[in-house]
């Protein structure tokens, strides 16, 4: 039905936009990194910037902050 169709079509838009999301903290975060930003400091932005919980920012951090970054 058209309704379904709609709700597939605004699923993979929402998957999208997730995806671009992630892709600009993960940028934040490498580039912070490079630039010896302290962990504290990326957290805030990441705060500031995506709105985060200190929570869900930490979890990006965690994520995105370690791999392949020495410490």
């Amino acid at each position: 039905s058209e309704n379904e169709e709609l709700w597939k079509e605004e699923s993979q838009m929402f998957s999208l936009a997730q995806c671009i999301r992630e892709e600009g903290i993960q940028a934040m975060v490498e580039e912070n990194l490079e630039e010896q930003t302290p962990e504290e400091g990326i957290i805030a932005k990441l705060q500031k910037h995506f709105r985060l919980s200190e929570e869900d920012a930490v979890r990006y951090f965690e994520k995105f902050g370690r791999e392949g970054v020495p410490v």
